[in-house]
């Protein structure tokens, strides 16, 4: 927990001195400080290698709540992948069911961590990864990987629209730095799926 959000939870955990306390009251305060403090540490790891495990333990702190505070949560995300990855959806999403919302949820999860199936598909038609210096290989050969990882968004019946339409829609250096960075995260698992 940062200092930031250790902030956040005592601030709105602690009842006014002008306001009766009364025990409801009390436990929906210290409740959506929990929420608001999980949300920051979540969004503080966005594009870093801690964001799985932060986002694994605190997510259900996200996801007791209704669906509304769910979709302000998924909406702060958005906002933050604008400053973090330069990227915003040509067209806001619509995520205003429990369905849409899980398929959100499944968005974020692909662009921070689980994207090990599709980097493996695109992997399969580009050269052994482990026989390359990743990153230099990505900018020598930028149009390939552009247009296998569009082929793979197209094909791939797996992705929800969130994800293909992230994948479309990245501009060039965008996505290849972010297919870069994930594939040198996991390079090893990636290559283990190719062997099979």
């Amino acid at each position: 927990m940062s200092e930031k959000s250790e902030e956040i939870l005592v601030g709105n955990s602690i009842t006014p001195p002008e306001m009766d306390n009364y025990e409801e009251d009390e436990d929906r305060r210290q409740l959506r400080a929990i929420y608001e403090s999980s949300s920051y540490d979540i969004l503080d790891q966005m594009n870093k290698d801690t964001f799985r495990g932060t986002y694994k333990i605190l997510k259900s702190d996200i996801t007791q709540f209704p669906l509304k505070d769910q979709k302000i949560f998924l909406d702060r995300y958005l906002e933050k992948m604008v400053e973090v990855y330069e990227y915003e959806f040509p067209q806001n999403p619509v995520y205003d069911s429990e369905q849409a919302i899980d398929r959100m949820f499944e968005f974020v999860e692909f662009v921070e961590f689980d994207n090990l199936m599709f980097l493996k598909y695109v992997w399969r038609y580009l050269d052994d990864i482990l026989s390359v210096k990743i990153e230099d290989y990505v900018f020598v050969n930028g149009e390939t990987i552009i247009e296998e990882v569009t082929n793979q968004a197209n094909i791939l019946t797996t992705l929800n629209e969130n994800v293909s339409e992230f994948l479309r829609t990245y501009n060039k250096e965008g996505i290849l730095e972010w297919f870069a960075d994930r594939s040198e995260r996991i390079k090893y698992d990636i290559y283990a799926e190719n062997l099979e």
